[in-house]
């Protein structure tokens, strides 16, 4: 904790440039006390961690949710410091007697108040939702900054935990770049105070439960400004996304079977009593979209399942929207299928199924009829074939839908 209030009723911030003997004077001569709570604190002038208060032991706190780390203070007072510097005003650790929350930082705009959360340590994802929550209530925007040591790299995507995603933002801005296949609304903001940067993961792209594709951007705090940082735009994806896809799914084809979760073993079973080998999935099974992040399950499972169930063998055949929507929600409701919760946004799974169904439309699977019905233009068999020629064909369907894509863009 970083602000106390004084016996004398001032408030002390310890962000502010104090010196450690002008701080034991002030320690001298009156006591401190936390402004949700109002217990006594304690002024920690310590040799090896950050200076900062701290309740005394036995004393309850509603306000205080996990103890800070030195990474933690020091994050919190570089942002305010950097806030400062951007003339907004900031308010450390500013109490909100009606909600009973105080954030790391609070932007008392008239119009649209902010509370900036700087997240470190993790937490239940049921807090996370409550204070969220609690702001939204207020009529305050939360903006939820995760640590930059919580964010984990491994071979071109990164893991974010339930707690991270629920942090993860919408960018409402569309930057200036034609969109592609892979470009996303779903941003996630981090900082580091030893770096002095902000990173930037955009077009977040899910290739499983916990794993994601995305680009990454490294703004220094010196060149950040707040209009950028709060108020993200939609970005063109990179060049690297189609690679990175395509080699996750020549691995999802290659996976050995003990390594099945519950919804693969319930595919696998399904192309087992058809006598179909599930590795075999067609080309068009396992597409990106810019709204797969709402659902848990990874593309290839849920897609699998949608031809097994609506296409496989089937030409002709008048598919009703209202129907698939139906059929998957009792895939969620046997646990099956999965959907993320997300605090930026709501999921619509008819707006998901009909983004796939207008992919399956450009690639000649089927053609729409009305909005609630369309008609299999394709008798698929999901024939067994080499590896390599599935892998050429998996490149095949996404350079096509990249084409689509742009030739949607430019009309």
């Amino acid at each position: 904790m970083l602000v106390a209030k004084t016996s004398d009723d001032r408030i002390i911030s310890l962000a502010e440039r104090y010196s450690r003997k002008g701080l034991e004077m002030l320690q001298n001569n009156v006591k401190f006390y936390c402004p949700g709570c109002n217990n006594p604190v304690s002024l920690k002038l310590g040799q090896t961690r950050k200076w900062h208060f701290a309740h005394f032991r036995n004393t309850t706190c509603f306000y205080e949710n996990e103890p800070e780390s030195d990474y933690h203070l020091d994050g919190k007072r570089e942002l305010y410091q950097w806030l400062q510097s951007q003339h907004s005003e900031p308010r450390l650790e500013y109490y909100l007697p009606e909600i009973r929350q105080r954030p790391d930082i609070y932007l008392p705009n008239k119009t649209s108040p902010i509370a900036i959360e700087y997240q470190c340590a993790s937490i239940p994802p049921t807090h996370l939702i409550e204070r969220t929550r609690g702001y939204f209530n207020k009529g305050i925007q939360p903006i939820w900054i995760l640590g930059g040591q919580r964010l984990k790299r491994k071979h071109g995507s990164f893991t974010l935990t339930t707690m991270d995603l629920l942090c993860v933002r919408t960018a409402e801005k569309t930057s200036r770049s034609s969109p592609n296949l892979f470009t996303s609304p779903y941003t996630s903001l981090f900082f580091c105070p030893r770096q002095k940067s902000f990173v930037i993961l955009s077009n977040l792209n899910t290739i499983s439960s916990s794993q994601f594709l995305a680009d990454i951007n490294v703004i220094s705090l010196s060149r950040a400004t707040l209009e950028r940082i709060l108020h993200p735009s939609i970005v063109k994806a990179g060049s690297h996304f189609n690679k990175a896809w395509l080699q996750s799914k020549k691995n999802k084809r290659l996976a050995a079977m003990p390594f099945q979760n519950r919804s693969e073993q319930y595919i696998r079973s399904l192309c087992y009593k058809q006598g179909l080998i599930f590795s075999a999935f067609p080309p068009y099974a396992g597409l990106p979209h810019g709204h797969n992040i709402l659902i848990s399950t990874p593309s290839y499972i849920w897609q699998s399942w949608l031809i097994l169930t609506f296409l496989f063998n089937k030409k002709n055949h008048m598919l009703k929207v209202p129907v698939v929507i139906k059929a998957f929600q009792g895939m969620l409701d046997q646990g099956l299928f999965q959907m993320r919760q997300m605090l930026c946004t709501k999921p619509s799974l008819t707006s998901i199924l009909r983004g796939y169904f207008d992919q399956l439309c450009d690639l000649g699977i089927m053609v729409s009829v009305d909005k609630k019905t369309y008609r299999v233009m394709i008798d698929e068999r999901w024939p067994y074939q080499q590896m390599d020629q599935l892998f050429l064909k998996d490149k095949l369907v996404l350079d096509k839908l990249e084409g689509m894509v742009r030739g949607h863009a430019k009309t």
